[in-house]
Protein backbone atom coordinates (compact mmCIF):
# COMPACT_ATOMS: atom_id res chain seq x y z
CA UNK A 1 0.00 0.00 0.00
CA UNK A 2 1.33 3.45 -0.83
CA UNK A 3 1.25 6.34 1.74
CA UNK A 4 -1.10 8.15 -0.31
CA UNK A 5 -3.64 4.96 0.53
CA UNK A 6 -2.99 4.95 4.01
CA UNK A 7 -3.46 8.36 4.77
CA UNK A 8 -6.93 7.92 2.36
CA UNK A 9 -7.55 5.35 4.86
CA UNK A 10 -6.77 6.97 8.11
CA UNK A 11 -8.78 10.38 7.26
CA UNK A 12 -11.87 8.10 5.88
CA UNK A 13 -11.50 6.32 9.55
CA UNK A 14 -11.63 9.77 11.75
CA UNK A 15 -14.41 10.89 9.69
CA UNK A 16 -16.64 7.60 10.19
CA UNK A 17 -15.35 8.57 14.25
CA UNK A 18 -16.50 12.24 13.82
CA UNK A 19 -19.94 11.55 12.56
CA UNK A 20 -20.33 8.72 14.88
CA UNK A 21 -19.70 11.28 17.52
CA UNK A 22 -22.31 13.77 16.14
CA UNK A 23 -24.81 11.18 15.78
CA UNK A 24 -24.59 9.99 19.52
CA UNK A 25 -24.75 13.55 20.52
CA UNK A 26 -27.64 14.14 18.66
CA UNK A 27 -29.43 10.95 19.77
CA UNK A 28 -28.62 11.65 23.38
CA UNK A 29 -30.18 15.45 22.93
CA UNK A 30 -33.13 13.86 21.43
CA UNK A 31 -33.50 11.29 24.41
CA UNK A 32 -33.69 14.14 27.26
CA UNK A 33 -35.72 16.39 25.28
CA UNK A 34 -38.33 13.11 25.09
CA UNK A 35 -38.11 12.84 28.88
CA UNK A 36 -38.58 16.20 29.96
CA UNK A 37 -41.70 15.90 27.68
CA UNK A 38 -42.88 12.86 29.50
CA UNK A 39 -42.24 14.31 32.96
CA UNK A 40 -44.50 17.46 31.39
CA UNK A 41 -47.15 15.06 30.08
CA UNK A 42 -47.83 14.48 34.33
CA UNK A 43 -49.33 17.73 34.92
CA UNK A 44 -50.55 18.80 31.22
CA UNK A 45 -51.20 17.75 28.03
CA UNK A 46 -48.70 17.98 25.50
CA UNK A 47 -49.17 19.01 21.75
CA UNK A 48 -46.78 19.45 18.57
CA UNK A 49 -47.69 21.88 16.22
CA UNK A 50 -44.90 21.69 13.70
CA UNK A 51 -41.25 22.05 15.68
CA UNK A 52 -43.07 23.48 18.35
CA UNK A 53 -44.28 21.77 21.43
CA UNK A 54 -47.10 23.28 23.80
CA UNK A 55 -48.31 22.30 27.37
CA UNK A 56 -51.66 23.06 28.27
CA UNK A 57 -52.20 23.63 31.90
CA UNK A 58 -55.71 24.03 32.68
CA UNK A 59 -57.11 27.31 30.10
CA UNK A 60 -53.25 28.01 29.99
CA UNK A 61 -50.82 27.53 27.50
CA UNK A 62 -47.00 27.28 27.72
CA UNK A 63 -44.52 26.74 24.49
CA UNK A 64 -41.80 24.52 25.39
CA UNK A 65 -38.25 25.56 23.94
CA UNK A 66 -35.07 23.54 24.28
CA UNK A 67 -31.85 24.56 23.94
CA UNK A 68 -29.03 22.24 24.10
CA UNK A 69 -25.90 23.30 25.56
CA UNK A 70 -22.56 21.49 25.80
CA UNK A 71 -20.76 20.58 29.28
CA UNK A 72 -18.84 23.72 29.46
CA UNK A 73 -21.02 26.03 28.35
CA UNK A 74 -23.15 28.39 30.37
CA UNK A 75 -26.41 30.54 29.66
CA UNK A 76 -26.52 34.32 30.68
CA UNK A 77 -29.81 36.56 29.86
CA UNK A 78 -28.41 40.05 28.98
CA UNK A 79 -31.12 41.34 28.27
CA UNK A 80 -35.43 41.07 27.18
CA UNK A 81 -34.05 40.16 23.78
CA UNK A 82 -30.53 38.93 23.85
CA UNK A 83 -29.12 36.00 25.63
CA UNK A 84 -25.44 34.66 24.99
CA UNK A 85 -23.64 31.32 25.70
CA UNK A 86 -20.58 31.23 27.60
CA UNK A 87 -17.51 29.20 26.96
CA UNK A 88 -14.76 28.37 28.59
CA UNK A 89 -12.90 28.77 25.35
CA UNK A 90 -13.18 31.64 22.90
CA UNK A 91 -15.66 34.31 22.44
CA UNK A 92 -19.54 34.12 23.81
CA UNK A 93 -22.22 33.36 21.60
CA UNK A 94 -25.10 35.94 21.12
CA UNK A 95 -28.56 35.34 20.65
CA UNK A 96 -31.55 36.81 19.81
CA UNK A 97 -34.89 35.93 20.59
CA UNK A 98 -38.09 37.40 20.80
CA UNK A 99 -40.15 35.82 23.36
CA UNK A 100 -42.39 38.96 24.39
CA UNK A 101 -45.71 37.78 22.44
CA UNK A 102 -48.22 35.03 23.32
CA UNK A 103 -47.80 32.24 24.85
CA UNK A 104 -45.46 32.51 28.07
CA UNK A 105 -42.53 30.10 27.15
CA UNK A 106 -40.43 27.38 28.95
CA UNK A 107 -37.28 27.51 28.17
CA UNK A 108 -35.64 23.96 29.02
CA UNK A 109 -32.16 23.71 29.27
CA UNK A 110 -30.42 20.25 28.24
CA UNK A 111 -28.61 19.00 29.09
CA UNK A 112 -28.57 20.75 32.41
CA UNK A 113 -25.95 22.99 33.11
CA UNK A 114 -23.82 24.62 36.67
CA UNK A 115 -25.44 27.98 36.04
CA UNK A 116 -27.72 30.31 34.51
CA UNK A 117 -27.53 34.00 35.37
CA UNK A 118 -29.30 37.35 34.12
CA UNK A 119 -27.20 40.46 33.55
CA UNK A 120 -28.53 43.15 35.56
CA UNK A 121 -26.10 45.90 34.77
CA UNK A 122 -22.99 46.02 33.40
CA UNK A 123 -21.09 44.65 36.42
CA UNK A 124 -23.80 42.65 38.51
CA UNK A 125 -25.15 39.64 37.74
CA UNK A 126 -27.97 37.11 39.53
CA UNK A 127 -28.10 33.83 38.96
CA UNK A 128 -31.70 32.32 38.55
CA UNK A 129 -33.64 29.46 38.89
CA UNK A 130 -36.57 27.57 37.75
CA UNK A 131 -38.89 29.50 39.95
CA UNK A 132 -37.36 32.84 38.26
CA UNK A 133 -40.21 34.70 36.23
CA UNK A 134 -38.52 36.85 33.24
CA UNK A 135 -40.47 38.87 30.76
CA UNK A 136 -42.95 36.23 29.26
CA UNK A 137 -40.72 32.95 30.21
CA UNK A 138 -39.09 31.19 32.40
CA UNK A 139 -35.46 29.40 32.51
CA UNK A 140 -35.25 25.79 33.61
CA UNK A 141 -32.46 23.45 33.42
CA UNK A 142 -33.31 19.69 33.25
CA UNK A 143 -31.97 19.27 36.62
CA UNK A 144 -34.92 21.02 37.85
CA UNK A 145 -37.14 19.70 35.95
CA UNK A 146 -38.79 17.42 38.62
CA UNK A 147 -38.98 20.88 40.67
CA UNK A 148 -41.16 22.39 37.88
CA UNK A 149 -43.38 19.40 38.17
CA UNK A 150 -43.84 19.26 42.30
CA UNK A 151 -44.82 23.21 42.16
CA UNK A 152 -48.16 22.43 40.01
CA UNK A 153 -49.11 18.83 41.71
Amino acid sequence: MSRTEILAIIAGLLLLVLISFYLLDKFGRNKKQKEVLKKLNTIGKIEKDGNAYFLLLGDKQIQIIFLSLKYDEYLTINSSSIMQIDRRKGRPLLIRYNYDHPPYKWLFVVPGINRVKRALNESEVDFINYKTELPNFRVIKEDEVDLLIEEFL
